[in-house]
């Protein structure tokens, strides 16, 4: 049975999805793809029909925008890069029969990026430098964790997260039978990454962070506590933010969506930079201790935004957050007088007469 509480706390975080500001949002047309596909399995049809969709969606996009170049650009472009350009996609009707697989989709391209991409001829939606990521997202809530489980509601948010902001660094996987054979709830958190090497070779990914979001109730304010752990070869590191609700009343699981794209920016930014390249440039930049305030997530999100695109910085590293205020550290190269006038001169307020600078945008 749900009880009042538990449904007033999924009333909240669904209103919070629907209210949580979303920013850059590009503009995207819908286009119908029929695919008629036959497979190796019944799931292999349906994720080759899948792919199909997504291709057939970005060259019809193409083909409306330059109908002389787009059988060249897209003959030039790998997988990677055209799903770049795709923004989700919606199944609305199906047939299966055996291996053979008959899907009609509703494929959401990104217009403004193709136009781009037809201007400069450049597939820009993608960094030669850029290793995506697997991202798995693991909920925990009192002593239940979840992870492939249906009410996990924050891989549902990540689900719609890597697709709105992830410009196909971020991968979160299907959750399928072949997934589940090789972790679950029950062994994510202790698995290291040879545990889970299958599962990043059927990703095509050399890189997996295990994203857990813990729903913290018996502290005030109550809080949502995010680790990242970062799995490879030679690679095993964990980082964690913390985000608290405003009020005593507010219910942690609200601050979830915001959670997740903050998060998502931050691996975002690993994804695009080789570990030993952005570790020599850390090694050679200042740093400067900085407070970020704001009146709410969204405006943070916009902060930091603008923080990591100021010409020098190498990089923002995000420490503790709470619903007014972010800790953080920025690597940058010059002075701290240029930087300042930087800062300024992008719409920044900065008080410096202590450390951490204070960094407002009201």
């Amino acid at each position: 049975m749900i009880t009042l509480a538990r449904m007033l706390g999924l009333w909240i975080l669904v209103w919070a999805i629907m209210i949580a500001p979303i920013t850059a949002i590009a503009a995207t047309e819908d286009v119908k793809v029929l695919a008629d596909i036959n497979g190796n399995s019944p799931v292999d049809a349906q994720n080759k029909a899948i792919d199909y969709a997504k291709k057939r969606a970005f060259f019809l996009t193409l083909a409306k925008l330059a109908p002389d170049k787009a059988d060249a650009i897209a003959k030039s472009m790998t997988t990677e890069q055209i799903y770049g350009f795709i923004r989700g996609y919606q199944l609305t009707h199906e047939k299966a029969d055996g291996n053979h697989y008959l899907a009609e989709y509703l494929v959401s391209v990104s217009t403004d990026r193709v136009g781009r991409l037809v201007v400069s001829d450049d597939t820009t939606a993608t960094n030669e430098n850029a290793k995506p990521v697997l991202v798995l997202p693991v909920l925990t809530d009192g002593d239940k964790t979840l992870m492939w489980e249906p009410d996990n509601a924050w891989r549902s948010i990540w689900n719609s997260v890597a697709l709105e902001r992830g410009e196909n660094l971020l991968i979160v996987p299907y959750g399928d039978p072949e997934d589940m054979t090789i972790t679950d709830s029950a062994t994510i958190l202790g698995y290291g990454f040879s545990s889970l090497k299958d599962m990043a070779k059927r990703y095509g990914t050399n890189e997996i962070v295990v994203v857990r979001a813990q729903v913290i109730r018996d502290q005030t304010p109550a809080r949502v506590r995010v680790t990242m752990r970062r799995l490879g070869e030679k690679l095993d590191k964990t980082k964690e933010v913390s985000f608290e609700v405003n009020n005593a009343g507010d219910a942690p699981e609200s601050l979830l969506p915001n959670a997740a794209r903050d998060v998502a920016d931050q691996l975002k930014e690993i994804a695009r930079l080789y570990e030993g390249e952005i570790e020599k440039k850390l090694a050679n930049a200042k740093t400067i201790a900085l407070q970020v305030e704001f009146r709410r997530l969204g405006d943070w999100v916009k902060t930091q935004d603008a923080l990591r695109k100021l010409p020098g910085v190498v990089q923002l590293d995000v420490g503790s957050i709470n619903i007014q205020s972010a800790q953080a550290t920025l690597y940058y190269n010059g002075t701290p007088e240029s930087l300042k006038e930087i800062m300024e001169s992008n719409g920044l307020n900065v008080v410096t007469e202590n450390t951490p600078w204070i960094i407002s945008t009201f």
